[in-house]
């Protein structure tokens, strides 16, 4: 295919992520490209790496096109940002080249022209750390928040939000082993090595199409970041256990708590989104976890009062702000904002306060997050203890660098290779 008809496509994937950079890129993705059956493995795969590498980079672009004025003049409105991403990343710097490829129109090209002549300047200008948060392509008030909070860190960190992560899975415990599921991979010439710290996870060497795959079909793996898989882990929970999953999702976590707990005791998964808990039925089918039940929200409100001081831990993937998961979902950046911070900070106070009361006396919370910002953090949980002085923070059997003290894991890209995610474990005496 041409190469204007592989940027146009870029650009129409393009046009509605960034109307709904809130979701998953993905998501957008294997819509367009199911309603485009004639579209080749090589176009798709030119296509996802262009559109992941625009919005990596999207920031960055958005300002080089707008140079001094600080918001696009009517000619920039027209310009697409992936088309001033591609001429940077391809080293294109004779604009001619791309403009015969595209036909664009000359305003276009003499905008983009500028921005390959003078980039580097308009950059030189700028001070830190407005620098930075232009360079990794990151809203200026979140670029200020880590570099307050990291310090000498944040620019390995901010670093390590742009270039793609690893493909990690997690071995279904319930069917199979990750010593097992690595060597069928190898039959299937698929290169596979383990993870650092999570026992069941391998990390692949190359992207694969998972789909496809008679081990995925038949649950022997899940797609998981070695951070998500850690928070499961450093919940530690016994077979016999009855644990509530408060805010389950599509229930990653919650499948392999269950493998944790070898398919035994009780996992009610519950999610005030009912949308959200959707995609979990048809995994549990696969992954033969015969210990989930879902629970809706009308029916948690219906019996909360019963539920009371019923179960033995309380596991909370709190909403967030994703941050930690940067890399995987990089349309994210675009939709960073201080004011929808402040909203999930107080969604996330309400969320501990009232599923707290669901742990029986000596009970376990935890509380976790995929942020890498200290108040949907450390600052949540120091409130919490300061409003309930029945708690306290207990220890996690997991070993080395993630855990950061006494009951509290925060994982890094920068630092451990996996996702930025972030767990507090709680014991009420």
């Amino acid at each position: 295919m041409r190469l204007a008809s592989l940027l146009g496509h870029c650009q129409e994937v393009l046009e509605e992520i960034i109307k709904q950079p809130q979701r998953p890129a993905d998501l957008f993705l294997n819509r367009y490209f199911r309603k485009r059956r004639y579209l080749g493995s090589h176009d798709r795969r030119f296509i996802a790496d262009h559109v992941y590498g625009t919005l990596r980079g999207f920031l960055r672009y958005q300002f080089l096109l707008c140079g001094d004025t600080g918001y696009p003049s009517p000619v920039i409105e027209s310009v697409a940002p992936h088309l001033v991403g591609f001429a940077l990343e391809n080293g294109i710097d004779d604009i001619d080249a791309l403009s015969n490829a595209c036909s664009l129109p000359s305003e276009q090209i003499e905008e983009i022209r500028g921005v390959l002549k003078h980039g580097s300047t308009l950059m030189n200008r700028l001070s830190e750390p407005e620098r930075s948060a232009v360079f990794y392509s990151l809203p200026l008030w979140f670029a200020e928040r880590l570099t307050a909070q990291y310090g000498d860190e944040s620019q390995a960190l901010m670093a390590s939000l742009n270039p793609q992560g690893p493909t990690t899975i997690r071995a279904n415990s319930l069917k199979t082993t990750m010593e097992e599921l690595a060597r069928a991979f190898e039959a299937r010439g698929i290169a596979s090595k383990p993870c650092s710290f999570a026992p069941d996870g391998l990390i692949l060497e190359k992207r694969v199409g998972f789909n496809g795959l008679p081990e995925f079909k038949d649950g022997l793996f899940e797609v998981q970041d070695e951070g998500s898989q850690l928070l499961s882990i450093a919940l530690d929970p016994r077979p016999e256990w009855r644990v509530f999953d408060a805010c389950a999702g599509g229930g990653g976590k919650t499948l392999h708590l269950a493998a944790l707990m070898e398919g035994r005791g009780e996992i009610v998964a519950h999610d005030a989104n009912p949308d959200r808990l959707q995609g979990l039925v048809p995994r549990l089918e696969r992954s033969r976890a015969k210990n989930v039940r879902i629970m809706s929200h009308s029916q948690y409100l219906d019996r909360c009062n019963d539920l009371a001081k019923s179960f033995d831990a309380v596991f909370i993937d709190a909403p967030c702000s994703g941050t930690g998961t940067l890399r995987r979902n990089p349309g994210m950046r675009l939709n960073l904002d201080k004011e929808r911070l402040t909203e999930l900070v107080q969604l996330q106070q309400d969320i501990l306060r009232e599923y707290a009361l669901l742990v029986k006396p000596g009970g376990v919370l935890f509380y976790a997050t995929c942020s890498l910002l200290r108040e949907e953090n450390q600052d949540q949980i120091e409130r919490f203890l300061r409003e309930r002085v029945e708690w306290s923070l207990i220890g996690m059997r997991i070993d080395e660098s993630p855990v950061i003290s006494k009951g509290l894991f925060q994982s890094c890209p920068a630092l451990h290779g996996m996702d930025g995610f972030f767990g507090a474990k709680l014991r009420q005496t």
